[in-house]
């Protein structure tokens, strides 16, 4: 059975590979593919605070759900982390439903926002 700490370790490396994931196809001007990308790094990412909890989901969509309506206000004084997740879940919709017409610009918003939630959630587990 995995330590708490494994588990830790095990969503943030998840995080971490599809945010390499969703730059190399940003690169390659696969925009569809990034943002995809980035939406998983953030699914894994926020997934780290449910480790330990009795709630989880493999679904990205429901981890945002749970993650909103459980942990926000327990977490952080702040709602960025939730703030940045809605946002990148409607443009993860519009690339979905897009029929590949996501643009540079998006691709980056995400990969900034995939990037962005990795970094509190890292710094808040280096306490």
């Amino acid at each position: 059975m995995e330590s708490t700490l494994e588990k830790i370790q095990f969503r943030l490396n998840q995080s971490r590979e599809k945010i390499k994931l969703a730059s190399i196809f940003l690169e390659k001007k696969k925009y569809c593919d990034s943002v995809l990308a980035s939406y998983r790094a953030i699914f894994y990412a926020i997934r780290v605070f449910l480790v330990d909890k009795d709630i989880d989901s493999d679904d990205p969509d429901r981890i945002i759900e749970i993650f909103e309506k459980y942990l926000q206000s327990t977490l952080f004084g702040n709602t960025t982390i939730i703030e940045i997740a809605r946002r990148s879940k409607e443009i993860k919709d519009f690339a979905v439903n897009s029929n590949g017409q996501i643009q540079y610009e998006q691709a980056e918003v995400m990969l900034n926002n995939a990037t962005t939630i990795l970094h509190e959630v890292e710094r808040y587990y280096s306490h």
